[in-house]
């Protein structure tokens, strides 16, 4: 995916889908749009990572206000309450920076199992996935399945590792 930058109120030093940098390149929290020839628009937020993740890691993040700073990015496996969820465009280590997805339409690693098109997803119990069974605190509100890259509207069979998405910032359901 090829996402260029759509608004003029700020220059990131840092592409979309570039590897992730040691060092925070723009202010951390940033939000832009960007635009795909193939995915159309979407929205990006600039974040940290406390642990390495993969491109197209399924992530959460949360803000916190009383502090002033956005922390705990993270790959998520598993019931984390109420999180935001972001899609990582880039592979990088813990302690790095990057663009994550919160809106638009992307690839998401999958668990190796069908993953129907129209249907909701959930998270995973292996760190960075969806699958699309839910069980109980690990359903995401605002992420549908859509099929597959090459084939939209198709489901996405147990043999490939990625599905793609459609999200308007997600977040995994509190129970």
């Amino acid at each position: 995916m090829a996402y260029s930058f759509v608004e003029s109120r700020i220059m990131p030093k840092q592409a979309i889908a570039s590897v992730a940098s040691t060092t925070a390149q723009v202010p951390v929290g940033t939000i832009v749009r960007a635009k795909d020839p193939v995915q159309g628009e979407g929205e990006f937020i600039y974040l940290p990572s406390t642990a390495s993740v993969t491109q197209f890691n399924l992530t959460s993040w949360r803000a916190v206000t009383s502090l002033g700073t956005i922390t705990n990015v993270r790959a998520v496996s598993g019931a984390s309450l109420g999180t935001m969820i972001a899609v990582a465009q880039a592979t990088g280590a813990a302690s790095t920076f990057g663009w994550f997805m919160i809106a638009g339409t992307s690839k998401v690693l999958k668990t190796a199992v069908i993953v129907s098109v129209n249907k909701p997803v959930a998270v995973s119990t292996t760190a960075g996935r969806i699958r699309q069974i839910a069980s109980t605190g690990r359903g995401i509100v605002g992420m549908v399945a859509n099929g597959t890259a090459g084939n939209p509207n198709s489901a996405a069979s147990a043999a490939l590792s990625t599905v793609v998405c459609t999200f308007n910032r997600p977040s995994q359901m509190a129970t």
